[in-house]
């Protein structure tokens, strides 16, 4: 027997069928990307499930509207952050053809302890972070390479990312 999961008057299951349809075209409109938004529905939908007790019938639209406008501020705060990294890291690689001999011994060292770093990484977080790093793959891209959800891609590049600057720290 299917059991129901209930936040107070109204079950989960029951604004699940009443909203979803309604919170997927709200996303696809930010997104312009049908996966994504049903990604992100999803994700909004799991989110209530911390909210038990919390949602009644008369609250439950603008209370799924309010995450859901969040979860897009979010989303664009993390698309920001990713641009302005991406655009720091094509500077570095120009400014590379302007170094000293000195400098272009320094990158090489740096280079070798970045590489010693990303062999400690587990496989798939190693797999990641190489080809965001070397091959100029998109989490998106690289989500549908290897069969994982975006955030799953996103979250590996994230933890690979400190670990190899923390493992640098520490070497230098």
């Amino acid at each position: 027997m299917k059991q129901e999961i209930t936040t107070g008057a109204v079950k989960i299951s029951d604004i699940y069928s009443r909203y979803f349809p309604e919170v997927r075209l709200y996303f696809v409109k930010y997104t312009r990307d049908m996966m994504k938004a049903e990604d992100m529905s999803q994700d909004l939908f799991i989110k209530l499930l911390d909210f038990q007790g919390m949602i009644k019938e008369t609250t439950a639209k603008s209370f799924i509207f309010t995450i859901a406008k969040r979860m897009i501020i979010d989303d664009a705060r993390h698309q920001d952050f990713v641009r302005r990294s991406y655009e720091q890291y094509k500077y570095n690689k120009v400014a590379e053809d302007y170094w000293t001999a000195g400098e272009a011994l320094d990158m090489k060292l740096l280079k070798e302890i970045e590489q010693e770093q990303i062999k400690n990484l587990p496989a798939q977080m190693r797999i990641v972070y190489q080809k965001t790093r070397y091959e100029e793959k998109t989490t998106q891209e690289l989500a549908e390479e290897m069969n994982l959800s975006k955030r799953t891609v996103e979250y590996h590049l994230f933890i690979a990312r400190k670990r190899v600057r923390e493992g640098m720290r520490n070497a230098m």
